[in-house]
């Protein structure tokens, strides 16, 4: 049997960011609600609040985030 996930919105409209692969973690990045930071050999994505993504700093905006309720056992 599958297990039951719980999803919990998350307030706020989300922005996911594109920076080029070398470039550092912009202090705009960091703060309050949900923030992910994932660099690859192509970019530096950041999903955070889309109200403290500068404009000039390509971006898809106007998106939700949901929060997976657990415990979840890393068995």
């Amino acid at each position: 049997m599958a297990a039951k996930v719980r999803l919990k919105q998350l307030p706020g409209s989300y922005a996911v960011s594109r920076l080029a692969a070398g470039e550092t973690i912009p202090g705009w990045a960091d703060g309050p609600g949900f923030v992910s930071i994932t660099r690859t050999d192509d970019e530096l994505s950041i999903v955070c609040l889309q109200d403290r993504v500068p404009h000039a700093i390509k971006q898809d905006i106007d998106w939700v985030a949901f929060k997976l309720l657990g415990p979840f056992a890393f068995d």
